[in-house]
């Protein structure tokens, strides 16, 4: 699962982002390092917006605190938070403030604490997977087409980013069915 959410994320990045390209390993070395870039990220509201971390309520001051089970849901959210905090530092360069940077580096791939007011869908949201984030990324690839007006480049740009997003739903189902051939053989 992680690493597929990984390509997903990265591939929505690079699509969805306003300030070029976007180089998760950047952002990941700044995640497990607690850069100042990840400082500045988190408290300019980039955080709390995994599958992880949108479902808590945190106080901003234990941000960079926590017990150990709080740790391993730092270390597994890493892939999450690489491509938010690559996007954000790519907004700094361009110019922009830590709060719009933050917003931005959120903005970029799914975020779970965006849920809506309806009770049943937030209930839905939380006991099926991947919902939410393909209500998301289906918002903001209407949400691109809108602000980027009607042009040949945001329909290839959009019919890219669905196809992509199909061949990272096949990847897993791939691997496992080359894993049972391999170990089960073709019968």
């Amino acid at each position: 699962f992680k690493f597929p959410n990984f390509v997903r994320d990265t591939m929505e990045a690079q699509f969805f982002s306003k300030h070029g390209a976007v180089n998760p390993l950047k952002g990941l070395i700044h995640y497990y390092e607690k850069s100042d870039s990840y400082k500045h990220f988190m408290l300019n509201g980039g955080g709390y917006g995994t599958r992880v971390d949108g479902t808590k309520n945190v106080n901003p001051n234990e941000i960079f605190q926590g017990s150990w089970g709080d740790k391993y849901d730092k270390l597994m959210n890493g892939d999450e938070y690489a491509n938010r905090i690559a996007a954000a530092e790519n907004a700094i360069e361009a110019g922009e403030n830590w709060i719009e940077a933050a917003f931005q580096g959120r903005d970029i791939t799914t975020d779970f604490s965006m849920t809506g007011v309806n009770e049943t869908l937030r209930t839905y949201h939380k006991i099926t997977t991947f919902y939410q984030a393909n209500v998301n990324s289906f918002y903001k690839l209407v949400r691109a087409i809108k602000d980027e007006g009607n042009s040949p480049e945001t329909y290839f740009k959009a019919v890219s980013f669905l196809t992509a997003r199909g061949l990272t739903r096949l990847m897993p189902i791939a691997i496992l069915s080359f894993l049972s051939n391999v170990i089960f053989g073709d019968d």
